[in-house]
Order: C-alpha cells, then structure tokens, then sequence
C-alpha cells in the first residue's frame, strides 16, 4: 500500500491531497520524519489545508514536540472549526506540555461536539490521573469503554487507575480483558503478572510471565517482572540471572538497573545496591522530583548549602533520615524539604538545619526564592545513602534520632496511666495495593486471640478511613482497643503517643519506621518476600536497633510471626 499511494503523490506532485495520504501513511507505520517530510510538502503546495496541518501536529506529538504541535493544531482548529478530532489531538498536545487545564478545556469542546468520542473520553481520564483524581479517571475511563468496548488503551490506563485506587481485583478485571482482546501483546500479559504478584498470588504471576515469554522473548520488561517473581519466592540467585539478561537486551535499562539495586540492597549488598538504587531516576514515575540547582555528588560541602528533598512516602523519608546527622556535620548549611506532616518532627530533631514543609504534590519551587540563604546545590533523600551507608559498619547504633515533642509525651504518658501495664500499640495495615499491601497486611481479627489472652493493654496506632469500622467490629468480640483517629492523623502526636507506650507490634509501614527512627522497642510482622528495606533475613533491621523482625516462615502464613509474639506477652 505504502508503495502504491508513494507512487500516486509522485504522480501528483501539486496534490496536497496525494502528499496528505502519503504523510498518514507512515504516520501509521510509525514512520514519522518520514510523515513529516510529507506533510510539510503538502503545507507547501496549500498552506491552508487543514488534514495536513493536523497530520503535521501528530507527527511532533508522536516526536514529542510539544510546543510545535500546540501551534500546528491550533491552527489545524482555526482552519477546521468543525473537527472534533483536531480539538482531541491539540489536547493531547497540551497534555504532553503539561498544561493539564488547556488540554481539559480541549477536550471537553471535542465532547461537547460529540459526546461518543471515546478518545476524549480516555484523554479526559488521563488528565484526571496526573491529578491525582484516580476515580474521576477511572469514570471517564469507563465511558470510552461503554462506546468501544475493546479500547486497549482505555482498558489499560482503568487497569492503573483502579490499582492506585485500591481496587485490585478490577484492575485484575480490566488486565485479563486487555489479555483476551490482545493476546499478542507482551506488556498486558507482564501488567497482569505485576498485579498478581501485588497479591501474592505466585502461581497466576507465573503463568502471565510463561505467557509473555511466548509472545515477546526480547521484551527486557518481562524479564525484570520475572526476576521479582524469583524475587518473591526467594530464589536470589534466579533473580539475578534474570536481570543479567534484562540488562544484555537493554544494558541502560532503568527498570532492571532499579530491580537489581533492590535485590543487592535485600540481601545488604550495600555498595553496589546503593549505585544501583540511582536507576529510579530514569524509570517512568520517578518519586526524584528535578530542581534547577546542581546535584550534590559527593563532593566537599564546608560553608556550602545543600537541599534535601523528600522523595516517595513518609516511612522512606524518616528511614533515609538516619543519614542526616552525617550531612549535617560536613555541611555549611542543610536545608531539609519534607512533607508538611513530617515538617514539625523534622525541625525538632535537626535544630540547626532549616526545614521546610511541602505538600508533597505541589510542583512550583517558588519557595525556594523565599529561603534566608542562598542553595549551592540539592540532593534527593534516597540519595544520601549512596555516600553514608555504602556498607554495614557505617549503620552507627543509635538511641533514636528523631525527637518527640516531649511535652506531648508528658501528656500521652498522663493519659495512659489509666490503662493497665504494659501498654502496646499495634499497627495491622501497611502499604498501597502497588506495593504489596496485601502480603504486608493482616486482618485486625487474626490479632484477637493474642490481645484477649495477653496481660497487656492494646492501643490502635492504625491510620486510614476503615480502622475505625475494624475496631468496632473488634469490640463485638469484646475487645476493647481505643481508637483515636484524630491522633492517628497527625505524625508529630504519633510520635508522642508512640513514646509514651511501652512498646509498639506493626506490620512493614510508616509505624515501624517512626518506631524505630525514635528509638522505641517493636515488634515488626514481617513477610515471607519482603520489601528491601527490611532484608532477606535475620531479626534486625541496620536502620533501628530497637526494633525485633518476626518473619513468616511460608507465604501468607503469620502463625509464626504471632506464635512468637504470644510466647513474648505470655512471659
């Protein structure tokens, strides 16, 4: 066809027409400086050809040439007011630059035309998700599949949309559709696999993993999926060979670099773990936000100021934390950028340092202008490791580095004098459905038979909406474990509150973290495949001395974890 329709454009070299078909021709065979040429020929022969202009706006969107594209389609618009497809296409011009409000505004006009258009639809979802609005996403998602049912795209952006929503088994859904419509397309068969390992579910990961294998076996991504499959059941040695292959396909792999670093950093492979762990830069969604100062490598800092910005959750910040007081002494001046929930903690437990609470979505740096000193350069938290933790010996014991306000624990530990010696707080929930909550969590009822049977008075320390509803249900059994979710919502009350009890049981979260970072004895329920963090094996953790890992022994299986935890109390 290509040939035939190149042929007809050479026949026709004054046709704007010939030279259009000829430029959506390659476009669809994913030529597009190819299409490029095409299309520019035609705009030289009609400027005003508008299926030229559009076509042109494609080709620098498919090259990511944002402000081209916004003006090419803009002027594609004014010449063809009555395109809705052109309204779709400069949206996602827009979408790419960044301009989430223009490109909404775009296509709302393409539906506002047609209401059917199932790529407004989608594109509408997609400027939900770089909001953050997952369940309006996840609405518009839904209306371009009720007009086309077999929309991978939309299928697969729902898939992802209800995975950050929680909602697990309908990405699961969603994924096994995308698989039945396009079998031959690795990427759905590795999501699918991803999404059963956020579940535990080893087997159904496998044979996604088998399935993708088949169609794809150059895929490097299907390899790097498979090595956390190895990963999970413990086979080490698998998993890097896996990863070694990953990265023969693609040697700058970010994904398998990234894989790689948190296997070293598992089995406390610190040195090369660490260089590695830099690979998270480069991945797709990146938590390392870019900051227009250069980037701290190690180099001598006297009379110089740093930036430190926080990067993914609040548990990562307190636990890479640890390194602080390293930078603080070889520093001039360190500015510490934390979450506003962290802020108060932060600027009690480093005095000299000055901290700056964000919220952690905000993008603009306009703050940064505000600051009394002048930054000479900025580092991200995940970082610091990779200069103050490069082995074993460097993971200095310590008594608690951050610092809880000590007159709230005065108060908390007046309130608890009421209950009954000791006092435990129990944290049953961590993680987001991404990143394994399922294998990280347990049930607040499987902990009954150990709070009813133990001399101790049990306290909530459970944040989120459906722990209250837990605790009541607990109660039916009668149990009585106080719930404080105003408490709960406030990381600087936590960490009084934490102080003040006697000793604290969690799973892997934000609480065993701050249990540690504030040097308070725990007890951490710890999974047969855990996250890097907490190492393949042993009872202790480098980054907090005070705390005790209980490990499952098989998948799934807490009886030894709470078996333990039951001999503890009974003693």
């Amino acid at each position: 066809m290509l040939i035939e329709i190149a042929a007809w454009a050479q026949q026709h070299p004054q046709s704007a027409e010939a030279w259009t078909l000829l430029g959506d021709t390659y476009l669809h065979i994913k030529q597009p400086y190819a299409a490029e040429k095409a299309f520019a020929t035609a705009l030289g022969i009609s400027p005003k050809h508008a299926p030229a202009r559009e076509g042109l706006g494609l080709v620098l969107i498919q090259t990511t040439r944002w402000a081209e594209a916004i003006k090419h389609l803009g002027i594609a618009h004014q010449l063809d007011r009555a395109s809705t497809e052109t309204l779709v296409h400069w949206g996602l011009a827009l979408l790419g630059s960044g301009n989430l409000k223009a490109a909404h505004n775009r296509f709302q006009m393409a539906l506002e035309r047609d209401a059917n258009n199932a790529h407004a639809w989608l594109n509408l979802g997609l400027v939900d998700t770089h909001r953050g609005a997952w369940l309006n996403a996840i609405e518009h998602f839904e209306k371009a599949l009720a007009i086309k049912p077999d929309f991978a795209e939309a299928l697969h952006n729902l898939a992802l949309a209800c995975r950050h929503t929680g909602n697990v088994a309908q990405s699961i859904q969603a994924t096994i559709r995308l698989t039945e419509l396009h079998s031959h397309h690795a990427a759905h068969w590795v999501l699918l696999a991803e999404l059963y390992l956020n579940t535990g579910a080893l087997e159904l990961a496998q044979n996604a993993i088998q399935r993708a294998l088949e169609t794809d076996p150059g895929n490097p991504d299907i390899y790097v999926t498979q090595a956390a499959l190895y990963s999970a059941r413990r086979e080490f040695s698998d998993a890097e060979g896996v990863l070694k292959t990953a990265l023969a396909l693609t040697r700058e792999n970010p994904n398998a670099r990234l894989e790689m670093g948190h296997l070293h950093l598992l089995q406390k492979r610190f040195d090369t773990g660490w260089d590695l762990h830099e690979a998270r830069r480069h991945i797709a969604e990146s938590p390392v936000r870019h900051f227009p100062q250069p980037e701290w490598t190690g180099e001598q800092l006297t009379d110089r100021t740093v930036l430190v910005h926080a990067e993914q959750g609040l548990g990562d910040t307190i636990m890479f934390a640890h390194c602080l007081p390293d930078l603080l002494q070889i520093a001039g001046h360190v500015v510490i950028e934390v979450s506003t929930r962290l802020a108060p903690l932060f600027a009690r437990s480093f005095p000299q340092a000055t901290v700056v609470g964000r919220d952690p979505q905000a993008a603009n740096l306009d703050w940064l202008d505000q600051l009394a000193t002048r930054i000479d350069c900025q580092v991200a938290i995940g970082s610091l490791p990779r200069y103050f933790r490069r082995n074993a010996t460097q993971f200095v014991p310590h008594a608690g580095y951050l610092q809880a306000d000590s007159a709230r624990v005065a108060r908390w530990r007046e309130r608890l004098a009421r209950f009954r010696r000791p006092v435990i707080g129990v944290a049953w929930r961590g993680g987001l459905p991404q990143t394994g909550r399922e294998q990280r969590s347990l049930s607040l009822d499987s902990l009954g038979p150990l709070m009813r049977n133990s001399p101790a008075q049990w306290l909530s320390l459970q944040y989120g909406e459906s722990a209250a509803q837990e605790v009541a249900d607990l109660a039916q059994q009668g149990i009585d474990l106080p719930h404080w979710p105003e408490t709960l919502a406030n990381q600087d009350e936590v960490a009084a509150l934490t102080c003040a009890l006697d000793a604290v049981v969690t799973v892997c979260s934000t609480q065993a973290h701050l249990t540690g970072a504030i040097g308070r004895p725990g007890w951490v329920l710890t999974p047969f495949s855990p996250n890097w963090r907490y190492g393949a094996e042993g009872e202790s953790m480098p980054w907090y001395p005070s705390l005790k890992l209980l490990r499952q022994t098989s998948p799934g299986d807490w009886t030894a974890p709470l078996t333990t935890l039951r001999q503890t109390f009974a003693t």
